[in-house]
């Protein structure tokens, strides 16, 4: 292998490049590769467990103007601003008055709409008063407490706060306890004084359980003092938190005094134009990027359930959390350490500073300027800048990363408020979210979601692309986000993109995926929807070129009707099941999936059982098991059994029955044949363990030949037929097998055309066109339950499980009413108008359904009426039935003259199935067990001995009320289907088309570049042989060995050293390396490993391929491009 992989003429080539990387792959679609399941969806700890405000605050001032406290010896100079403004410039009493007035405007500026009271050095009464006020009227919000004790002693030791006493001669103590009490929680408390970490540790000392909600923000620790520089406010801890634009610039400014901006002085600081609240102007901008800048390096830094509590929860402790940042970075360069509760990391020194850095540098380099109004004011490109930077990140690879995450998420949020940025942003964020789950729960922890949400309303459609993929990747983690939609309307903005042609179908793909996610499991969704007309634009596109969007399409109206009665009648009003059964034979089998899907939920969504009801749910029952039974995809099949279910559930007391009748017939057939072995199913059919042969009028037939026998045991299990008198026989076609071949593997559609079926204008006159009376129907519940038995042994352990639960079930309670002694009352008591049954699908005269329902009745007819081509050719060797009836045309009949014409009476008999619990008894049927009776006893013991199947109802079963009424509305499903939960991964699932071109570094495109490297070495190995091998050697003989079978198909590995040879029933794998033989059954698996005489060689070298097996055969599955 050395030797020939060194041969290679350049394996340094780029391998994606090489036609064989383009070549058809099979069995790597997730169908195929992963299990049927969805992904566990996002728990919501993104979302708010609760949104607190901040409604009050207590505005606390003990300055005692003009007088100094006794432990505190100021310099001189000293810092003497409050709220830079000087206290000593007027009375001490005005001025008191006007700082606390300059207070309440700094905190309005981060939340004008709370309610502020002032305490101005006040006595511990005030204080109690004003607190207990405040709590009072906030109820459950939250309260700020601000103390100024710039006036006052330190706190003591005990962590004591000092107010003054009425006459101020004394300062009084105020405990930290009695505060806690006044305030309750949630609060909030700011302590701007010396030795301010002492009031929080003593907090935390006697702070109850529920206090856990309280913030702290403290000037400076327990062992410091407070900076008393002239160039500084007195009160630094309050400008930082309430004024912090301007304290950074004033302090940058003291920083850089010998920098480029001398010029610049403190006294321009005031005169910059704009206000914070417009991003257009100077201040305003700097306002938006210092927010974001405080915002990433709090994401950076801090876990992410207390970076929502701090950032996210409420806006004005969010505002005090951002400028507490700077505080930190300023104060700490006048040896002052801030103090918090919670305790945040240490920030002062985060790369994100510098970048702040930069942009005061450029604001104050042309300050002068824009002042003096001699250029005008240059938006920062900070933000472009940083898009920049996310937009590096995110062309690097990462695949390997589980939760990917990115420090610039919280600038990305900030960009979307600017429509300079906002597109590009959107990009941005889109393709972050393509890298998986953990990028899209980072999005929404970050606080994407309400941003997301507002840019709904723009009808910009530049943005719609972006915005739907987002959307797409929300939805797909956390359906919860429909609420939101649903609420503020929002799903108008989606349902406006699907129907319009105009766009891709991959945008209407993603539209109708978020539509789908909508109406799922959401009552007022599907109001909505339904009000919208999302049924119509479905139904619109349903046969649009694009596989993805017809399954979408097909599931959203499937869960836009599910356990919704009024859109289900909306979709028969536009014949919505018809046009689903047009994508039944659908090329996707995902499509055909969702197809089956939608009329499952179609079935599901009735709550009353009317006739007009029951007939539309038979004919798509039977639909369903005529084109579905053997498909070939899994996938398909596991959906045919939870569709059918529901029919299974709405008419329960028919399908008791015939499980009853069963029994009791089988149970006379072995007392007369003394016990011989009938083969296990519903009804019985033939002798001994023959199958019977299929009759029109009680002809019987002979067995098959020797040759023929296996064909004939497998087509009595998975073939069951039904039987009529022969006074309906000249009026019905062929009685309907269920053995039809697995047409989607050989592309032929084996559906008989039902266009001969006459329209006529009352579903009443339908049954009659046959000649037949309308019991004709009790044939549905045999077919849909011998359906049930044939996929109960279907080689897939999956669809068999799901099956054999549903039969278990209804075994159950067949037992249960045959063991109840009223078992015979409740049949003589059973003759019930059948207009009035919910089980009987027959109108009244005065009934005057929609012309559509006799194309339902067709499908009913046509699914009794097929018979498949492979007992057409075992027939052969059997006395044929009654030719030539499928063509007869049924005679067009008025509803007057079809209502009164007698009508013929149909018997049923029931024919051979075989509920088999084993996958491998298909392959085996001589092994069916001797008598029915025996396994049903003893599954029926499993049965009521085991704990109900956890979907299973808990009503108790009674036959004859079954038969009166629908169970269907109050039952859960028995089995639960994944499929739409599977779907939604295709959303979930990292995408990295934006990443790397070439190929990621994962195994499997190691493994595949391996490969790849190896054909090209083979071939340029295989074409210097070809010019000086001597053709005839290709004519010798290599080798001889012998098989256990007739050889039908050979297939030689074009590169590997193997050799598979197909016979009838087997087949087998031969090895190169040894002289073994490793036999394979198509259902058991691997049968024998034998040795041979004889090995394989030369295989690999001259390439030599004999025979066609391909994938395709072997799997029925659709092909796609590596680069797909």
């Amino acid at each position: 292998m050395d030797a020939v992989l060194a041969s290679t003429i350049d394996i340094l080539e780029d391998v994606v490049k090489l036609p064989d990387w383009q070549q058809e792959l099979a069995f790597t679609e997730s169908r195929h590769t992963e299990a049927i399941t969805g992904l566990q969806l996002a728990d919501g700890s993104w979302r708010l467990k609760e949104r607190v405000r901040t409604v009050s605050v207590a505005l606390v001032l003990c300055l005692n103007v003009g007088v100094d406290p006794p432990d505190v010896v100021k310099i001189e100079p000293a810092a003497h601003l409050e709220c830079w403004f000087d206290p000593l410039s007027e009375e001490p009493q005005k001025s008191i008055e006007h700082i606390s007035v300059q207070l309440e405007k700094q905190y309005e500026q981060w939340h004008s709409r709370a309610r502020y009271k002032k305490c101005l050095d006040p006595t511990v009464d005030e204080v109690k008063r004003l607190c207990t006020s405040l709590r009072r009227y906030s109820k459950e919000d939250r309260v700020l407490f601000h103390y100024n004790g710039h006036g006052v002693p330190r706190p003591t030791q005990n962590g004591e706060i000092w107010v003054f006493n009425e006459k101020y001669t004394q300062y009084i103590p105020l405990a930290i306890y009695d505060l806690q009490q006044w305030m309750g929680a949630p609060s909030i408390y700011v302590f701007d004084c010396s030795c301010a970490g002492s009031i929080v540790d003593s907090f935390l000392e006697f702070a109850k359980q529920n206090y856990e909600n309280c913030f702290h923000l403290a000037a400076c620790e327990a062992h410091q003092i407070l900076p008393m520089q002239p160039d500084l406010p007195a009160d630094l801890f309050t400008s930082c938190l309430t004024t912090p634009i301007k304290m950074a610039l004033r302090w940058f400014i003291q920083k850089n005094d010998s920098g480029l901006i001398s010029k610049v002085t403190l006294d321009l600081v005031d005169k910059i134009p704009g206000s914070l609240g417009d991003r257009r102007t100077m201040l305003g901008e700097l306002n938006w990027i210092f927010t974001a800048i405080t915002d990433t390096i709090a994401w950076d830094v801090l876990p992410r359930d207390l970076f929502q509590r701090l950032y996210r929860q409420d806006l004005l402790v969010a505002s005090l959390f951002r400028n507490f940042l700077l505080a930190d970075r300023i104060m700490r360069t006048y040896d002052c350490t801030p103090v918090s509760h919670p305790k945040l990391p240490k920030t002062y020194h985060h790369p994100m500073w510098r970048a702040w850095d930069m942009v005061v540098d450029l604001c104050l380099s042309q300050l002068l300027d824009v002042i003096e109004e001699r250029a005008p004011f240059r938006t920062s490109t900070f933000f472009a800048e940083q898009l920049t930077a996310f937009e590096v990140w995110l062309d690097m690879d990462h695949s390997s990363d589980q939760q990917p995450d990115h420090q610039l998420l919280p600038i990305i949020l900030q960009v979307l408020l600017s429509p300079v940025h906002r597109l590009r942003a959107l990009d941005l964020l889109s393709r972050f979210l393509n890298l998986g789950p953990g990028a899209v729960n980072s999005a929404l922890s970050v606080g994407i979601f309400p941003y997301i949400l507002k840019l709904l309303q723009s009808n910009a459609r530049e943005v719609r692309p972006f915005l739907l993929s987002i959307w797409a990747k929300i939805l797909a983690i956390d359906r919860r986000c429909q609420v939101d939609l649903v609420r503020d309307h929002y799903h108008r903005y989606f349902l406006t993109i699907l129907s319009d042609g105009s766009y891709d179908a991959h945008y209407r793909t993603m539209a109708a995926f978020v539509l789908t996610c909508i109406v799922r499991d959401y009552p007022l969704g599907q109001e909505v929807a339904y009000q919208a007309n999302l049924i119509a634009f479905c139904l619109e596109q349903l046969d649009d070129p694009d596989p993805m969007l017809r399954k979408w399409l097909a599931i959203c109206l499937g869960c836009s009707w599910d356990n919704y009665e009024d859109a289900r009648w909306c979709g028969v009003r536009s014949c919505a099941h018809e046009k689903l059964y047009t994508i039944l034979d659908d090329a996707d089998p995902e499509v055909r999936a969702a197809s089956v899907y939608a009329l499952g939920t179609f079935i599901n969504s009735s709550n009353e059982r009317t006739d007009h009801a029951n007939t539309i749910d038979h004919s798509i029952g039977m639909k369903l098991v005529s084109s579905s039974l053997y498909d070939s995809s899994v996938l398909v099949r596991h959906e045919l059994v939870v569709s059918l279910q529901y029919l299974v559930l709405a008419f329960e007391g028919q399908f008791v029955k015939l499980e009853q009748a069963a029994r009791e017939e089988e149970q006379k057939q072995n007392g007369s044949s003394g016990g011989g072995g009938g083969a296990p199913g519903v009804g019985a059919g033939g002798n001994g363990g023959e199958p019977a042969a299929t009759t029109m009028g009680g002809g019987g037939g002979t067995p098959p030949s020797v040759g023929s026998q296996r064909q004939a045991h497998t087509s009595g299990f998975l073939s069951p037929t039904i039987q009529v008198s022969r006074s309906i026989s000249k009026n019905i076609t062929r009685s309907h097998e269920l053995s039809q071949p697995p047409y989607h593997l050989q592309g032929v559609n084996l559906g008989i055309s039902t266009n001969h079926i006459p329209r006529v204008n009352s579903l009443t006159a339908i049954p009659l066109l046959f000649g037949v009376s309308s019991k004709i129907v009790s044939n549905v519940y045999h077919v849909i339950w011998k359906a049930m038995y044939t996929l109960a042994a279907d080689p897939h352990p999956r669809v068999s499980t799901a099956a054999q639960i549903i039969i278990d079930e209804i075994r159950s309670r067949s037992y249960q009413g045959m063991s109840n002694e009223s078992l015979k009352e409740s049949k003589s008591n059973s003759s019930i108008s059948e207009s009035s049954s919910p089980n009987t699908a027959t109108f009244s005269i005065s009934e005057s359904p929609p012309s559509i329902a006799t194309k339902q009745q067709q499908s009913c007819d046509t699914a009794i009426n097929q018979q498949p081509q492979q007992h057409q050719q075992q027939s052969k060797q059997q006395p044929q039935p009654q030719q030539n009836v499928s063509s007869t045309t049924a005679t067009t009949t008025t509803p007057t003259t079809t209502t009164t014409a007698p009508v013929a009476t149909a018997t049923t008999t029931t024919a051979t199935i075989t509920p088999n619990n084993s996958v491998h008894s298909i392959s085996k049927p001589q092994q069916v067990p001797t008598t029915r009776i025996k396994r049903i006893t003893k599954s029926v013991d499993v049965v009521i001995n085991r704990p109900k199947h956890r979907y299973a109802s808990s009503r108790e079963h009674n036959a004859s009320e079954d038969d009166n009424k629908s169970n269907m509305s109050s039952q859960r499903p028995l089995i639960p289907t994944e499929f739409v939960d599977w779907c939604t991964k295709y959303f979930v699932e990292p995408d990295n088309s934006y990443t790397s071109a070439r190929f990621s570094n994962s195994k499997e495109d190691q493994q595949r570049e391996w490969r790849m490297l190896r054909v090209l070495s083979y071939r340029n190995v295989c074409l210097r042989e070809l010019m000086i091998i001597d053709p005839a050697r290709f004519n010798e003989t290599v080798s001889n060995y012998k098989i256990q079978q007739v050889p039908n198909l050979v297939a030689v590995h074009p590169y590997d050293p193997i050799m598979i040879v197909a016979g009838k029933d087997e087949f087998s794998v031969l090895h190169s390396n040894g002289p073994h033989v490793n036999n394979y059954d198509y259902n058991s698996g691997l049968i024998s490993s034998v040795s041979s005489s004889a090995h394989i060689s030369q295989m690999g070298g001259a390439g030599v391929s004999n025979g066609g097996l391909n994938s395709s055969t072997l799997a029925g599955s659709n092909h796609h491009h590596h680069h797909h």
